[in-house]
């Protein structure tokens, strides 16, 4: 004890004191999250230096991003169809009748329509629109599965085979 109490002098202790109080602080300073924009110089963060999957569609502001941001190429649209059953002449029986088209699983529908025959003879798309299902339109601002057009065969001459497609994505 007296070797040690030899060597504390003031001057001792107030370096041992002071290391720790220095030492402390830059620990606390490079403690985890103390980096903060006020540390970062302009331009400090670029691509490269951002980790893959790190900015979330959450993490993006609202219209910071338009279409005309987008690489049309990177989007996966497809297009699915679907072909009704013939559709006689109006009257015998109906005249009318109708198919749709659904994206497949995990797919988003965004869009849609149908083929009406090219022949200029009476015949012509009667309603066309998105649905959930088969023919349930979806709720105001919902989302969709497929497209459904009905046909209308009311003065053609012959039997009409509709077609319906769907624009899918994702």
């Amino acid at each position: 004890m007296r070797r040690i109490r030899k060597h504390l002098t003031y001057a001792n202790v107030m370096a041992t004191v002071l290391t720790f109080i220095l030492l402390g602080g830059t620990a606390w300073a490079l403690s985890k999250n103390s980096v903060g924009s006020r540390q970062l110089k302009k331009n400090a963060v670029t691509t490269k230096k951002i980790k893959d999957g790190a900015v979330t569609g959450a993490k993006i502001a609202n219209g910071a991003v338009s279409g005309a941001n987008i690489n049309t190429g990177s989007l996966k649209v497809t297009v699915t169809q679907a072909t009704g059953q013939p559709i006689p002449p109006n009257p015998p029986p109906s005249g009318v009748g109708g198919a749709t088209a659904t994206c497949p699983a995990g797919k988003k529908a965004i869009a849609g329509g149908g083929l009406s025959d090219s022949a200029n003879d009476g015949s012509f798309i009667e309603d066309s629109r998105p649905v959930n299902g088969t023919t349930t339109g979806p709720a105001q601002g919902g989302t969709f599965t497929g497209w459904r057009v009905i046909w209308n065969n009311f003065a053609g001459a012959t039997n009409k085979t509709p077609t319906v497609y769907v624009v899918c994505l994702g």
